[in-house]
């Protein structure tokens, strides 16, 4: 086993001489018919001879060597019989012009191009074999790429990563497509280089020939990313043909290692920095901010009737945005108050309001039914007010909302436990109210992320 495989690492070295011989051959029959090269005539039948024993000798060692693992079977099978057919039609070439068999003048012309095109395309074979799909192409202009492999550009392996951090998984929508574009070729399902499969979790647990592909928490100790940050020159260095891996991808590949190289965790779940979000977001186009609900869906434009009642209501309502329907409603300088009449105006627009500010209003726990109706809302200002804890519950529901402003209330550690379903809330200002630091810190051990100021403890 070994010896063949010794004799058949020669076959690339050796498959050069029937590749030039056959083709110089031909293109030599085809100018000896012309006049002026018909001194080419003579050689012809030596040139050919010494292309058909080269390509014996050739279609021999690559047998040997197609015994080694990693081949894509499939394209193994195409280029081994394709090699032998070459062989059969070169030798075949020599008995006609040697005249061993008489066939008509019109037969041998088709059969040198027949010969020469699969010589061609053998050899296109195997440079798929030894440097993977697209080794042709890699370097092409894009007009060539698109004729024979189709969009190339490796952010279409993004294309379908998800909008939003929560909905990504790590391994799936990241590090794989990263893997596929610059390790698939050689570490796959039917080529297995090294005995190595990355494209599957199985492959990636399992390792290959030189063992454990990486090692949880330790990125510099594991080989995976140690063979990608070679210089390039380097023997070990990965990929050994084709563009190696950028600095982004080999930051996220680092990252993903450091925190655990999970195959199932969801990138909101690990711990990431601005620097790899700046990443994310310039190289993949992933933005890894939590967006607000004004951000994501689109709501139909009041109209101006609408905003009429809100206005004779003591609310102002005006755009977020220019091109964003959401509202942000603050009262009137002409109100002092607001009554449950009032409130009820807002009901109007409970699909449109998303900031809203009745600070200093009169509101008090009965009026937040009201407000708890508005399921959009994600900034509230409600400091000032006649507010306890009895009320609070009404919010529960406002399953959008980030930001809470209750301070100047009488909302105490007891009500703060009506906020801690509200998975979405970042910032809560809670100062001159009845709350300790001890509510706070077990409103903090149900929302890790929130953000809760009490200015000076009570």
């Amino acid at each position: 086993m070994d010896t063949t495989l010794f004799l058949g690492r020669f076959h690339p070295l050796v498959v050069h001489l029937p590749i030039t011989l056959i083709l110089l051959g031909g293109i030599m029959h085809f100018l000896s018919t012309k006049g002026k090269y018909k001194y080419l005539d003579s050689a012809v039948s030596f040139v050919l001879l010494l292309g058909a024993v080269s390509a014996v000798v050739a279609a021999i060692l690559g047998w040997f060597v197609a015994e080694d693992r990693g081949y894509d079977p499939n394209t193994l099978f195409l280029h081994r019989w394709l090699g032998i057919t070459v062989c059969i039609g070169s030798i075949m070439l020599c008995v006609i012009r040697f005249q061993v068999l008489q066939v008509s003048d019109r037969l041998f012309p088709i059969l040198v191009i027949v010969i020469m095109g699969m010589v061609g395309f053998t050899g296109h074979l195997g440079g798929n074999l030894t440097h993977g799909e697209g080794y042709l192409t890699e370097y092409a202009p894009d007009f060539v790429k698109d004729i024979f492999q189709g969009n190339s550009n490796d952010q279409m392996l993004f294309a379908n990563m998800p909008t939003q951090p929560d909905s990504v998984i790590v391994f799936n929508d990241i590090i794989l497509p990263i893997v596929e574009a610059k390790c698939g070729n050689c570490h796959n399902d039917s080529q297995k280089k090294g005995g190595l499969n990355l494209l599957t979790v199985d492959g990636l647990e399992e390792g290959g020939d030189n063992g454990a592909v990486f090692v949880t928490a330790k990125p510099f100790e594991s080989e995976m990313l140690l063979r990608t940050t070679l210089p390039p020159g380097h023997k070990k260095f990965m990929p050994p043909k084709g563009t190696p891996l950028s600095f982004s991808e080999i930051e996220l590949l680092k990252w993903w290692i450091n925190s655990g190289a999970s195959f199932e965790q969801r990138f909101s779940t690990l711990e990431s920095n601005s620097n790899l979000a700046t990443l994310l977001k310039r190289d993949f186009g992933l933005d890894t901010r939590i967006k607000p609900i004004y951000e994501m869906i689109a709501v139909e434009l009041v109209g101006s009737e609408v905003m009429e009642q809100l206005q004779e209501n003591g609310l102002i309502a005006r755009q977020i945005s220019q091109n964003n329907n959401y509202l942000d409603i603050n009262v009137s300088p002409d109100f002092k108050e607001l009554t449950a009449e009032n409130l009820d105006a807002l009901l109007l627009v409970s699909d449109q309001v998303t900031w809203l500010d009745l600070s200093g209003m009169g509101i008090t726990d009965e009026n937040l039914e009201i407000i708890g109706q508005l399921e959009k809302l994600t900034r509230l200002r409600l400091n000032s007010n006649e507010i306890s804890d009895e009320g609070l519950p009404y919010l529960n529901k406002l399953k959008y909302l980030e930001s809470i402003s209750l301070y100047d209330t009488k909302v105490s550690d007891k009500g703060l436990t009506a906020l801690e379903s509200i998975n979405s809330l970042r910032r809560a200002y809670l100062w001159q109210t009845l709350v300790t630091s001890e509510g706070v810190s077990v409103l903090k051990e149900k929302l890790p992320k929130l953000s809760i100021d009490i200015g000076v403890v009570n």
